[in-house]
């Protein structure tokens, strides 16, 4: 996101959070009920793909022109990962969960507008 790394955070719970490379962020955004409810989404989501995702231990960013999930189970980490292009072209079998990613995203900024 312009230059930075943008990091979103999502429990089941509901709680989520948004961290930047370049400081700043939204930390405890799931206390905000727009945001509890697209972080559950996105979850519940998450865990579909979980057969497209790879198992790590490493959890290293993305470069400039990719995205990655990484996927917290209680069997371990996984992880997918897309180059931006192919979601601008709508070819990535992660659009889906890109998009549910956006929606939170989305949420957690309006918390702190």
């Amino acid at each position: 996101m312009g230059g930075a790394t943008a990091t979103t955070v999502a429990y089941q719970t509901g709680d989520a959070s948004l961290y930047l490379s370049s400081g700043g962020g939204v930390i405890g955004g799931g206390q905000h009920q727009n945001v509890n409810k697209a972080a559950k989404q996105f979850v519940n989501l998450a865990q579909t793909f979980l057969d497209n995702s790879t198992k790590t231990k490493t959890t290293p960013l993305p470069s400039s022109d990719e995205v990655k999930f990484y996927l917290l189970t209680s069997k371990g980490v996984f992880a997918g990962q897309e180059i931006m292009k192919n979601f601008e072209n709508n070819s990535s079998p992660w659009a889906e969960l890109f998009e549910e990613g956006n929606k939170l995203l989305t949420e957690l900024r309006t918390t702190s507008e």
